[in-house]
């Protein structure tokens, strides 16, 4: 693939390399928790927690997550905390 400069490729390797490794370290999408099967779909895509158009930022660990394609392209650029799965109490009220 052709790059514009020295920069634009340096950059696509680093993000190349960033992707690889979130994925790897991911066992079920960030986004709707289901993990990588054949119903779903496997996990191939890295969703930025804080959109990078919303001020997120581009290679930090911190700021991305595992996802399927599906649920990635779903979410956009909304800037929604991520999904919190809801706490169990041992007392019933």
């Amino acid at each position: 693939m052709p790059y514009a400069d020295k920069q634009s490729e340096l950059s696509a390797r680093k993000w190349r390399r960033i992707r690889a490794y979130v994925l790897a370290q991911t066992t079920a999408c960030g986004i709707c928790g289901k993990p990588a099967n054949a119903v779903d779909g496997p996990l191939n895509s890295v969703d930025h927690i804080v959109p990078i158009s919303r001020g997120g930022a581009l290679y930090d660990l911190e700021n991305l997550r595992g996802c399927h394609l599906r649920c990635n392209q779903s979410r956009g650029a909304d800037a929604r905390p991520p999904k919190v799965d809801r706490i169990i109490t041992s007392r019933n009220w």
